[in-house]
Formats: C-alpha cells, sequence, structure tokens
C-alpha cells in the first residue's frame, strides 16, 4: 500500500542532537505538502490532548489519477513516551443518501523508522476496516472504534486512509463494498476528531463462539452452453452462541453469468463478486441461498468440455473455525455435437416431356430429429441440355 513516508534527519539543537521527522501529506488536497512532525504532539502518562480537525480532514476516491493521495492523509504525529496499547477513538461525518455508499477507511500506523504498525483486533487481514454503521444510518456525525493499537516509544504517525485503498488485493478484502466502488463519485469521509485512549490489554474474542459452516453445489453438473443450471449454498451456525455480521461472498467465474435469485437475493444483482449479508444467525440455524446461471451459448469452447470453478467464501466476527468457511462447486460444460437425421427425396413430373416442354423438379429435405439442424447446403448436379427457368421453395435460402 502507498502511504505518506517519513524521513528522520539529524538536526543540532543547542549542545543536542534531536530527531526531526518530516511526513509529507496533502491534507486538503492540494499541491503543497504539510509536515506534521514539525511540531508532534506529546503524550505524558498515557494522555494524549484531543485532536479536533477544523475544517475536517476528507478522504475520497473521485479523481484519483490526478490526485493520487486523494485516498488518504496523515491526520497525526504524536511522540510517544509511554509505550503500548491504544485505541483509536474517532468521530466521522458521514453523507446521507443513496449516493455515496462505500464511506468506510482505516488507520494506518507507523514509527519513526516507517515500520506498519497493525492493530491487535484487525477484521480484514491486518487492517481494522471502519464500515459504516446501518443502524445509524439517518445519523452524519457518529463516534467510532477504529482499532486497538500497540504504539512504540517515540514518534508514531497516523493516516487515515479510505478503504478503497485495499479493497482489490485479494478477493476476501472486497468482503465490506457495498456494491461496488465508483470512482466517478466522491464517496468521502470526513473526519472531525481522534483520540487516544490507553489500554491494559487488548479486546479478546470471549464474547462470543460460534462455528459458521458452509456448503455449496450445482445441478446439474454437467450442461450445454445456453442451458441453465442451479447453485446452492447453505451457512450454518454449528453453534453454540448466535453468529453477527456474516457476509457471504461469491466468485463467480469468467463466462458465468446469474440469471435469477430463488432463495436470498444478494445485495446487488449485477455486482461481481456477488455479495449476501446477515445481521445475525441464530445456535442452530441454516439459511439457504439458490440462484441459476448460464454458460451463454454465443461462447465458443475450443476443446470438447470446460470445466468452471465457483468459489464462495463466509466470514464473520469472531468465527472460531475458520477451515469450514470456504466452499467450491465445478460445473462442466461440454461442447454440443448436434444429432439429427435429414433425408432427401426428389420427384420429376412429367417423367416423360418433347424437347421445349417445360418440366419440374420436386427437392423435399426432411430433418428426423432429434436435434435442429443447421447451415443447411443443397446441390443439385443439372445434367447438360437441361436449363432451370424457375424457383419455388417454402424456405429462405442464399
Amino acid at each position: 500500500m502507498t502511504v505518506p513516508t517519513s524521513k528522520c534527519i539529524p538536526i543540532l539543537l543547542r549542545p543536542t542532537i534531536a530527531i526531526l521527522c518530516f511526513l509529507l501529506t496533502h491534507l486538503s488536497f492540494d499541491v503543497l505538502a504539510q509536515d506534521i512532525c514539525e511540531n508532534p504532539v506529546e503524550e505524558v502518562n498515557g494522555f494524549v490532548p484531543p485532536q479536533e480537525y477544523s475544517p475536517e480532514v476528507v478522504i475520497r476516491i473521485d479523481r484519483l489519477s490526478k490526485f493520487p493521495n486523494r485516498d488518504s492523509a496523515a491526520v497525526l504525529c504524536i511522540n510517544i513516551n509511554t509505550p503500548g496499547l491504544y485505541r483509536i477513538k474517532t468521530t466521522i461525518e458521514y453523507s446521507l443518501g443513496t449516493e455515496q455508499n462505500n464511506e468506510s477507511f482505516f488507520m494506518h500506523v507507523t514509527n519513526s523508522s516507517n515500520k506498519v504498525i497493525d492493530p491487535c483486533n484487525p477484521n480484514l487481514g491486518p487492517h481494522r476496516v471502519i464500515v459504516p454503521d446501518p443502524t445509524q444510518a439517518n445519523k452524519t456525525i457518529i463516534e467510532r472504534d477504529a482499532g486497538v493499537f500497540p504504539f512504540t516509544q517515540g514518534i508514531n504517525i497516523i493516516s487515515f486512509v479510505h478503504y478503497y485503498r485495499i479493497h482489490d488485493r485479494k478477493p476476501e478484502y472486497g468482503k465490506f463494498v457495498n456494491g461496488k466502488f465508483d470512482t466517478t463519485k466522491v464517496e468521502s469521509v470526513k473526519l472531525l476528531k481522534l483520540i487516544l485512549e490507553p489500554l491494559p490489554t487488548c479486546p479478546t474474542r470471549t464474547l462470543s463462539n460460534y462455528d459458521l459452516r458452509l456448503t455449496k453445489s450445482v445441478s446439474p453438473a454437467v450442461v450445454s452452453p445456453g442451458q441453465e443450471f442451479n447453485y446452492s449454498m447453505q451457512i450454518a451456525n454449528l453453534g453454540p452462541d448466535k453468529a453477527l455480521n456474516i457476509n457471504l461472498t461469491d466468485l463467480l467465474p469468467d463466462s458465468i453469468f446469474p440469471k435469477s435469485f430463488t432463495m436470498n437475493p444478494p445485495v446487488d444483482l449485477t455486482a461481481r463478486p456477488l455479495e449476501w449479508r446477515f445481521a445475525a444467525l441464530d445456535s442452530g440455524e441454516v439459511v439457504h441461498i439458490e440462484f441459476s446461471a448460464i454458460f451463454p451459448d454465443s461462447f465458443d469452447i475450443s476443446a470438447d468440455s470446460l470445466q468452471k470453478s465457483n468459489t464462495s467464501y463466509i466470514d464473520a466476527d469472531f468465527d472460531t473455525n475458520t477451515q469450514n468457511d470456504t466452499a467450491l462447486a465445478v460445473v462442466t460444460i461440454k461442447k454440443q455435437t448436434p444429432a439429427y437425421d435429414l433425408v432427401l427425396t426428389k420427384k420429376v413430373n412429367p417423367s416423360t416431356v418433347v424437347a421445349g416442354e417445360i418440366f419440374t423438379y420436386s427437392l423435399q429435405i426432411r430433418n428426423n430429429g432429434p436435434d435442429t439442424a443447421n447451415n443447411i447446403r443443397l446441390t443439385d448436379l443439372l445434367p447438360d441440355s437441361i436449363y432451370p427457368v424457375n424457383f419455388i421453395t417454402d424456405m429462405p435460402i442464399d
């Protein structure tokens, strides 16, 4: 991930040597870089003065080709005297309405050696992504817990980064995407306030204990191009506790297209990958997802058959067993060789004529099936001195 980098250079300050850290970043997304480490905030006995941002710090994803750092901003340079765990608490302003559906973010922390400090309570790889709370949909300003980080002694730099920066790094990293990202839209997140709170230990996962299991099948397992087939998935909570915030992602392969959803449609019918979200699943409860799909008959298959693997995975907070959170279904697309029987009959009437008299040839092509015959070519070898006069057919010819 490209993040603002820090440079520490020794300078002479009276009789002693001090370290001055420079962090170059676009805080207001203009051409001028700002040095937030010229006057770092001091931590004393675990206390850090709350940081108010006025005007607010805004990260957004539109026009990234012109402003590559538009989706991140360094917001705090702090000199830690008491190393340990600190919770980053933020006050965030979101946008109301449906125009901005992906206002998620995470905090990126580095020390003076530019070493990344990961949170002790991640929810996506090494990151702690903060997703808009659906229960607070009518509020624009909300306090959000942005993760607990083991700050090291000395200079630590906190950056405010849009989730867009990492959402496509791995397939499973897209689990928090709401529909799909549109970089023509602003998708802005605003930081109004930041507070660091010391903690004795990292939050534990003892509040919930459950095992989610995902299974998947496809029927029929062998199809022809243009023939619909069905995917079926089941998410079961093996308990003992209730599962919360469950996400299901289906990675449909190329050239496989969903047709209809008979049970539990996804968040966005047109998005790839397909995603489902479930608020809760009681112990022993099973949720079923079914949908039909198709490999179009307009797609060419060079070999006799083609296999398409479709992987799905689930994730949820505090799932105690992730070994059964992924499922695979394979459909075989078999090149169809049409089977049909064409029969040609031919008659002439009258069968005896004098020179100059017109007579008629009648030809009939019958398809005895069972499949449709295409691209049929009929050749008639007229003998010398016999010339066609008129043609009548009940089917179009080339």
